[in-house]
């Protein structure tokens, strides 16, 4: 009997939300698609598409100007002052390349001189000759003082190449430093003035 109840009984049956899902995207696929492109074709969706990008743009410039502003104020190097020192480094190595290859060709004229005063000294006479090696002898002296000024100037500027350098880094020190430093600043106490024994 109870079997019977069941049997008459209807069955209930689940709800399936992706079928119903599946069956209401299809019938109305055509339909949203076709009222898409015409809203898409519109001038008005021309024309919020216009706005949106404007009001991007215009977002866009106030945060490079308040960025730009900001690091001004900061102690830190921004790209443009980190780019300005390279700039100054680059031309000054092209100043020194340029200075080096300039004497390096005074000197060879220099050298190929005295080798020809030395030939034409070799086939003078002999006091004649040593005349003239007295009267060269402070040129080949100066000579040899401006070979050492060269190397002393290369060392120089050795050491100015690696204080850019340092300069260079130094921001990032600035900023390791800062992160490092506690916030609570160390207050000196005053000490006793002691009076003077006579």
């Amino acid at each position: 009997m109870e079997e019977e109840l069941e049997n008459k009984q209807p069955q209930k049956s689940m709800l399936d939300p992706y079928k119903m899902w599946k069956k209401l995207y299809f019938s109305a696929e055509e339909t949203l698609s076709s009222a898409v492109r015409k809203s898409v074709n519109t001038g008005e969706f021309a024309n919020g598409i216009d706005f949106i990008l404007n009001s991007y743009l215009q977002y866009l410039k106030m945060q490079n100007d308040y960025l730009s502003s900001y690091m001004k104020d900061s102690p830190f190097a921004s790209k443009h002052d980190v780019a300005r020192v390279a700039e100054l480094v680059v031309s000054l190595e092209n100043k020194l390349d340029s200075l080096e290859g300039d004497f390096g060709e005074k000197l060879t004229d220099v050298d190929n001189n005295t080798n020809l005063i030395a030939e034409q000294l070799a086939k003078q006479q002999e006091p004649t000759a040593k005349a003239l090696s007295t009267a060269l002898s402070p040129t080949m002296t100066a000579l040899k003082d401006i070979s050492h000024r060269v190397s002393d100037l290369e060392i120089l500027i050795n050491k100015l190449d690696a204080k850019l350098t340092d300069v260079n880094q130094l921001p990032n020190l600035d900023a390791k430093k800062k992160k490092t430093a506690s916030p609570v600043s160390k207050v000196q106490k005053p000490t006793p003035k002691t009076k003077p024994t006579e």
